[in-house]
């Protein structure tokens, strides 16, 4: 059956956007943090990057990475934007939470997260069609 085929067959009710449970080790906390990545709309997704960008006439001008990170874990985990917790801790925003909880390398981490849950994973995915070559070939 080909991809047109299992298009037109297929329930649209069983497409969901994917989600995963990242654990991370909190070195603030000297502790695992167990944290919800959700995939993000492709459009809203595009739209963080664009507005982590400075273009002027044209030219890319700059691109704030820590911005396009943050905000990007911000649309994607939940947790951080519980305000609860953000105001337990005396804090004005879940941006703020964020950079109180987690040092570079651990946003690092969970950005990379973030980005495998909503598909920009290419060594994931060369491993995945290796392995799928594989079975067709068996």
């Amino acid at each position: 059956m080909n991809t047109v085929e299992k298009l037109i067959n297929m329930d649209a009710g069983k497409l969901k956007m994917p989600s995963s449970i990242f654990e991370l080790y909190c070195k603030k906390l000297d502790d695992i943090l167990e944290i919800e990545c959700n995939a993000i709309d492709p459009e809203r997704f595009d739209e963080i990057r664009m507005n982590s960008m400075d273009v002027d006439s044209g030219n890319l001008e700059n691109i704030n990475v820590y911005e396009l990170k943050v905000n990007t874990i911000l649309e994607s985990c939940p947790m951080f934007r519980n305000m609860e917790v953000v105001e337990n801790l005396g804090l004005a925003t879940p941006k703020d939470l964020l950079k109180k909880l987690l040092l570079a390398g651990e946003i690092d981490n969970l950005y990379e997260e973030v980005n495998k849950v909503n598909g920009i994973d290419a060594e994931g995915d060369k491993k995945r069609q290796k392995e799928r070559a594989k079975d067709i070939k068996n």
